[in-house]
């Protein structure tokens, strides 16, 4: 008999109701349910940079945490905690925090040797580096997203210690006009290319709107 291979729950069971894990089929073969690396009596999700098992477009090949629907003029929260297990010569990682129908408000790279950068523009690529994540050492990733301010907040905690801070950072939409309002925020993950293997275990996400 072969290996078994754990799914994620795409429903996302528990409260609140209405949250969502988005992605295609042909993105599974990236994707499985394991052991939490901090607590094996919990469950993980290894996300990993293997081919698909078909073609996928750009903007589907992503795999989105997707809160329920909610009111996005209100400073809104991402946090999730990880770790990472990546090979210098394999492909970087994009985040994307966005208002869950396409309009990204921070976009952030961690590259193939740990640094991780704040995305300024698309077309270039290019941003401000915040600093370097170790493999496999749990991190906490807080992006707020304040729109009427146009700036993020963003501060990373490192189980070994001290914590990778960015305040007051320029949306990368930064037209409010175009964020979708009520909105479902959402966190979304994609490699850059599917290359020499990379592993993102994620252990928590959480989506939170201030009152």
């Amino acid at each position: 008999m072969g290996q078994l291979h754990y799914l994620p729950d795409k429903t996302l069971p528990g409260n609140p109701t209405g949250d969502e894990l988005n992605y295609i089929g042909e993105i599974e073969t990236q994707l499985e349910v394991i052991g939490s690396p901090s607590d094996p009596a919990k469950k993980a999700l290894r996300y990993e940079s293997v081919a698909p098992s078909g073609s996928t477009s750009g903007h589907s090949s992503w795999l989105g945490f997707r809160a329920k629907s909610t009111d996005f003029a209100n400073p809104v929260t991402f946090i999730w905690t990880a770790r990472k297990n990546f090979n210098p010569g394999g492909p970087d990682l994009y985040i994307d925090c966005s208002d869950g129908s396409g309009i990204v408000a921070a976009r952030i790279k961690i590259l193939n040797n740990g640094d991780v950068i704040l995305v300024d523009n698309i077309a270039t690529d290019l941003g401000t580096n915040l600093g370097t994540l170790p493999n496999n050492q749990q991190h906490t990733f807080m992006v707020t997203v304040e729109l009427p301010n146009e700036v993020y907040n963003i501060s990373v905690l490192r189980s070994s210690g001290g914590s990778l801070v960015n305040n007051d950072h320029a949306l990368l939409t930064g037209n409010v006009a175009s964020y979708h309002n009520p909105a479902r925020p959402s966190v979304s993950l994609k490699y850059e290319t599917f290359s020499a293997s990379q592993q993102y275990i994620i252990e928590e996400v959480f989506i939170n709107r201030k009152n």
